[in-house]
């Protein structure tokens, strides 16, 4: 798009970039040809291959660029040079594809007079063809919708075209959707800042996959097309629920503790945000083994027992409270002989430290992402036992959903 003057002499337009070739770039005193006297042509020859392999190492990033809506891709050179002096050389080089191509870039230098004792003229012809853009990359502002808690059931669609490092304006951009859902618009060009915008809708449960394709070189009607793709998950939950395994060790020199709990609790969410539970289901599979001499373990008792969980629901986290209520109990006798009398030791009180530690630590208002299949997990110690013989713990909690 021009712009005329008022006389109409003149006109003004933006411009993209300007070609760039320099004398100094081997025709200077310290380039290939500088400073040539030449007693044959293969000296000459010599400098001319020189040339052409520096001017290649020069154009080495630089073999792609942006012409109106394509990515253009250098795929030949044509190199002529014409000397005259003690010898006359002329010479043509080609190197790629040279005959097919969309656009003929043009660049000579000359030094000296034809007649003089020192002529030089060269000449390049770079040739370009459309190629597609050398990236495409989709992102989604989501990767899971979840169509009974989400209001907003949609995900904004980015698609950026990147030519040369450079991002491309003015690339017509296509949406299409596999799977559940719509998307729109259809088709959006790439703006200043090289993106085309799409917002995807959910409409049913599934696994969406939504394609943007970038159809570039249009303005050159030789039509190239790259994609990129992204997935989304639909869900639809009726309600929420946690999984949770625990696992605690506990040593000393004479026994050692074993503990693996697992708790499902179902939750019940409220419009506000509150969380409560009823009905989880925990287990047990402790065990406890001594080491110390003519010591026996004399009872264990480590029943299923109920688990409950409060919390609150906080932007797409929920803060979770989780422990055991009725039935827990986890008790254990080690009866030893001494003096030939049997004895029963002391052991940690585990029916309390445990749920304290579940409650004061693991789950202290725990955060998780309430979707479908959000997880975390870590480790950690609890020192109330003494910090020579700490109660270690892992931990794992998993959420997910009974779909409609």
């Amino acid at each position: 798009m021009c712009t005329a003057s008022g006389d109409g002499l003149s006109y003004s337009a933006p411009v993209t970039h300007f070609s760039s070739f320099s004398a100094d770039n081997g025709f200077g005193a310290d380039g290939a040809f500088g400073d040539l006297d030449p007693s044959c042509w293969f000296e000459v020859d010599v400098a001319f291959n020189g040339w052409i392999g520096a001017f290649g190492m020069s154009m080495m990033n630089k073999t792609r660029k942006r012409m109106r809506d394509c990515c253009m891709k250098l795929t030949g050179r044509e190199f002529t040079c014409d000397y005259r002096g003690a010898v006359d050389y002329q010479k043509t080089e080609e190197l790629g594809n040279v005959s097919d191509y969309n656009y003929r870039e043009h660049m000579e230098v000359t030094r000296g007079e034809i007649g003089s004792a020192y002529y030089l003229h060269l000449e390049i012809e770079l040739f370009w063809s459309c190629d597609n853009p050398e990236y495409v990359i989709l992102e989604s502002s989501r990767e899971l919708i979840d169509l009974s808690k989400d209001l907003n059931k949609t995900s904004d669609i980015s698609v950026m075209s990147i030519c040369g490092r450079y991002r491309m304006p003015g690339v017509e951009t296509q949406f299409t959707v596999s799977g559940p859902g719509s998307i729109a618009p259809a088709t959006a060009v790439t703006g200043a800042d090289g993106y085309a915008q799409a917002t995807y809708t959910a409409t049913d449960t599934g696994t969406a996959r939504v394609i943007g394709t970038a159809n570039s070189c249009l303005a050159w009607s030789d039509a190239k097309a790259k994609a990129d793709t992204a997935i989304i998950k639909v869900d639809s939950c009726s309600s929420f629920f946690v999984y949770v395994e625990l696992t605690f060790d506990h040593a000393t020199e004479h026994f050692a503790f074993h503990d693996v709990i697992t708790m499902s609790i179902p939750l019940t969410i409220s419009e506000t945000g509150e969380i409560t539970s009823t009905g989880g289901e925990g287990t047990h599979a402790a065990s406890l083994g001594t080491s110390g001499p003519d010591c026996d373990v004399t009872a264990e008792y480590a029943p299923d027992f109920t688990a409950a969980a409060i919390g609150q629901v906080t932007g797409p986290n929920m803060y979770l409270t989780i422990a055991p209520t009725t039935g827990w109990a986890l008790l254990y006798a080690v009866t030893c002989i001494v003096d030939d009398k049997p004895m029963t030791i002391p052991m940690p009180p585990y029916n309390y430290l445990l749920p304290s530690i579940m409650a004061g630590q693991i789950f202290n208002e725990f955060p998780i992402a309430m979707q479908n299949g959000a997880y975390a997990n870590g480790s950690g110690q609890d020192t109330q036992w003494g910090e020579d013989y700490p109660i270690t713990y892992t931990y794992y909690i998993n959420v997910g959903c009974d779909d409609k």
